[in-house]
């Protein structure tokens, strides 16, 4: 799980000693060129390559001197003592990982992670492939924009980062890997690194981050099919929130929803039957006047009390 009292650094220089002494980047959108503009800001001397099938995007990230070389495809040869970061979409995740495969497997001084927001199927992928090498990572961090353009260098900043790593390998050397990764993305990204097993954190982010989109989503057809323009006169913060989620790019939440189906079905249906209890709250209210038809109601408002504190409280 991520720890509740997050690794802190307040003596961070400017530039660092990287654990790695080249980063290539595969798939630079939102994500990948923020991978590789915090690299390249807190180490220049580090190696930074970006592979992207956009000649656009490359030569935007050339612009911003975050990369030194660009690739359309991926390259021939690896250099030792690297991090590859593949920050394609899910489904195309897996396929560069059996690309990346036979060019990297042969060094074991090369370092595979990605970025995806559901793991169980890339890490098992890695598993299989690259036992030793892959370790599975989630940026909790974006915006409701996708593109390098919106791409920024603090984007990860204070940001949870978790990482899965292979869980049957207990070796030494494997170890050393996860730790090299870790104080990488502390220091150069300036994330809190968590652990978690790849199960609770497909399940997890259901919960807090694949369910509150697809309700979003929700809420905005629930507003077309009642004059939206009319209703969204009336709107004030609370359904900016839920309108910048709802901007999110289907690409992206496209794979998300199909690697993770059985998580949401499952939060989706313990949200249908907490529905159908306030339903029933507000049928009491003409049906039986001599109670308070809402007093499961402020149960539910003050256990939200109770958990905002919390939230709080741990931040601080």
């Amino acid at each position: 799980m991520l720890p509740t009292q997050p690794h802190k650094d307040d003596s961070h220089p400017s530039h660092f000693k990287a654990p790695f002494r080249a980063l290539t980047v595969i798939g630079c959108g939102l994500l990948g060129g923020s991978w590789l503009m915090a690299a390249k800001e807190s180490n220049p001397t580090l190696h930074t390559r970006a592979v992207d099938t956009n000649a656009e995007t490359l030569q935007y990230l050339l612009k911003a001197q975050a990369v030194d070389d660009v690739s359309l495809t991926l390259p021939s040869q690896w250099e030792p003592n690297h991090l590859v970061i593949i920050a394609t979409h899910l489904t195309a995740s897996l396929d560069v990982l059996k690309q990346l495969t036979p060019l990297v497997e042969n060094d074991p001084t090369i370092i595979v992670s990605d970025i995806g927001s559901c793991k169980r199927a890339i890490v098992a992928l890695g598993q299989e492939l690259l036992p030793n090498q892959f370790i599975g990572g989630h940026p909790l961090a974006g915006k409701e924009v996708s593109g390098v353009h919106h791409a920024t260098s603090l984007l990860f900043t204070g940001k949870p980062y978790v990482l899965c790593p292979n869980e049957a390998n207990l070796t030494a050397d494997y170890a050393q890997r996860v730790a090299s990764l870790t104080h990488f993305i502390e220091t150069t990204l300036r994330a809190r690194v968590g652990m978690q097993p790849v199960e609770t954190h497909d399940r997890a982010m259901a919960f807090v981050s694949h369910l509150p989109q697809l309700y979003a989503v929700v809420l905005t057809q629930l507003l077309s099919h009642n004059r939206p323009g009319e209703l969204l006169a009336f709107h004030g913060a609370g359904m900016d929130g839920h309108l910048r989620l709802a901007a999110s790019p289907y690409e992206m939440w496209h794979d998300i929803v199909l690697q993770n189906a059985d998580n949401l079905k499952e939060v989706i249906g313990q949200c249908k039957e907490l529905l159908v209890q306030l339903e029933d709250q507000l049928h009491c209210i003409h049906t039986t006047p001599t109670k308070d038809p809402t007093a499961l109601l402020a149960q539910w408002f003050a256990s939200a009390n109770t958990i905002h504190q919390r939230f709080h409280q741990a931040k601080q």
